[in-house]
């Protein structure tokens, strides 16, 4: 990976830390990881990338899972909360804490 690729994707990651989502266009991450197409391999350098963001931050032992919703443009990484943050559902009666917060 190119260091200026490789600076961008840390990002990418941190911005998933931070906001709890991320999206990137296919073809900016398969130039960001050396693929044609996003496989197993590519996943696991996404997933590797996570823990050691989440390791950096303080997070080593509370490591929240991702998930990649995708559409034909591309792909959204989001995360559940850690534990020491608050999960707020927004319906059409407002704001309710989630059970586990409850």
């Amino acid at each position: 990976m190119q260091r200026h690729h490789e600076i961008e994707f840390t990002q990418f990651m941190e911005s998933l830390f931070l906001n709890g989502s991320a999206t990137i266009r296919w073809d900016r991450a398969c130039m960001w990881l050396g693929a044609d197409e996003i496989g197993n391999t590519e996943w696991q350098q996404i997933h590797a990338k996570w823990l050691e963001v989440c390791k950096t931050y303080g997070y080593a032992d509370d490591i929240a899972p991702i998930f990649c919703y995708t559409n034909p443009n591309a792909l959204v990484i989001v995360r559940e909360g850690f534990a020491d943050e608050d999960v707020i559902e927004i319906t059409a009666e407002g704001a309710e804490e989630t059970e586990e917060e409850a």
